[in-house]
């Protein structure tokens, strides 16, 4: 004959059970608190003005562009300059190193010791061009054997090391990020525009297509190194001159 449960057992398991449920409850209040927290500390990290950024996106794009006015990562510019394919495969590159490494160092920057936090950037900045030279390497294999030790030389760019430093005093991420995207599309678009020019100009050709005929000789100066830094200075002046233009059409708005 079956024996039946004891009254105290049956008190004693709907005791526990009912604990058990208000533990439950508890315990998924505060994850759910905890989740909306973070959301809330995560969101507040990216929010931004829209007025901000549109400042930041432009001034990297023209006013303030990296190759254009401050000549960083000139070095990588005028090797992978001197075609649109390699300048193109360059400025994406940049942007894409440029881009991780910001994030990284801006969600990062409170980590490590203030002593060790340079030779950390560096280390960053290094992973992620690591990861891009091999992503080049399986999706563009001959345009980066073309560019050879210049592609990996992103890592000490002098653009990488100077928008690294400037992300130390930016608190947020966001910011952050929209600073190097507008810094990054600046130098991407005047390389690709550096190495437009110098392939027409020097090859008559345009992403390795022929487009000038035998009748028109090209210019083999542009093609040459010296041909790079006297098309950059054009390009600078150009821009210098856009700038100018644009600062005069706001004041006279202003006015």
């Amino acid at each position: 004959m079956k024996k039946e449960p004891s009254k105290g057992w049956l008190e004693f398991r709907g005791k526990a059970g009912a604990r058990l449920k208000t533990l439950r409850a508890s315990a998924q209040a505060a994850l759910a608190k905890g989740a909306g927290t973070l959301a809330g500390k995560t969101a507040q990290k990216f929010a931004l003005d829209k007025k901000t950024a549109g400042r930041l996106l432009g001034e990297g794009l023209l006013t303030r562009n990296p190759l254009l006015t401050a000549a960083l990562g000139i070095s990588c510019a005028l090797a992978a300059g001197s075609r649109l394919k390699s300048a193109v495969l360059m400025g994406v590159c940049t942007l894409a190193v440029l881009l991780c490494s910001a994030l990284m160092i801006s969600l990062t920057r409170e980590v490590f010791p203030k002593a060790f936090r340079h030779m950390a950037q560096l280390i960053i900045i290094a992973a992620f061009t690591a990861a891009a030279v091999q992503l080049a390497t399986l999706v563009c294999p001959v345009e980066t054997e073309q560019l050879g030790v210049y592609l990996p030389l992103i890592a000490v760019s002098s653009l990488l090391l100077v928008r690294s430093a400037s992300v130390q005093s930016r608190q947020d991420p966001g910011y952050a990020l929209v600073d190097a995207l507008g810094a990054g599309m600046g130098y991407a678009l005047a390389l690709a525009v550096l190495g437009a020019v110098r392939e027409l100009l020097g090859a008559g050709s345009l992403w390795d297509v022929k487009l000038l005929g035998g009748a028109v000789h090209p210019a083999l100066l542009i093609a040459a190194p010296c041909g790079g830094f006297l098309t950059l200075g054009f390009l600078t002046a150009l821009a210098q001159y856009l700038r100018t233009r644009l600062g005069r059409k706001k004041e006279g708005e202003t006015a």
